[in-house]
């Protein structure tokens, strides 16, 4: 049991290490938080874990959020994804 224990340990702390985290970046302030929304939401109030400061309450109305790499670690210091408003575009 163990053993079976420290096996699963060791794939979570591999798996943490492929994954990187959202970046949720404040639009006024410019404060910056990693990690990922929860689909928990309340009157606009979405529930996200964050690196930094643990699991917080944000307005994600006010946040620019850049979606993570992935698994592609390596690309992403090439590469800048287009960053998400929050706001969808009308066409037309």
């Amino acid at each position: 049991m163990k053993e079976s224990s420290v096996l699963v340990l060791a794939a979570v702390c591999i798996f943490c290490g492929w994954c990187d985290a959202d970046t949720f970046t404040h639009r006024q302030s410019g404060q910056v938080y990693h990690g990922y929304a929860t689909s928990k939401s309340n009157a606009g109030i979405t529930t996200v874990k964050t690196t930094e400061n643990g699991q917080m309450e944000l307005n994600l109305a006010e946040y620019d959020i850049q979606p993570d790499q992935g698994l592609q670690g390596s690309q992403k210091a090439q590469q800048t994804p287009p960053r998400y408003s929050g706001r969808s575009k009308k066409t037309g």
